[in-house]
């Protein structure tokens, strides 16, 4: 059960400075991060199917 957590959630390991300071940021004030974080996803390819992960139900 560990080894699966730990590779499901290996992507963790590798986050940007800004995915790092947004997922610390409790009280939202990191605004423009978001901002930019949301238009670099919106623009974003989307992820192949044969490259994407499946997460666990309830994850």
């Amino acid at each position: 059960m560990v080894a699966d957590v730990s590779e499901t959630y290996a992507f963790l390991k590798n986050l940007t400075e800004d995915e790092r300071v947004l997922a610390a940021d409790q009280h939202k004030k990191e605004e423009q991060r978001y901002d930019v974080c949301r238009g670099a996803v919106r623009d974003a390819d989307p992820v192949p199917a044969e490259t994407a992960t499946t997460l666990p139900m309830g994850a």
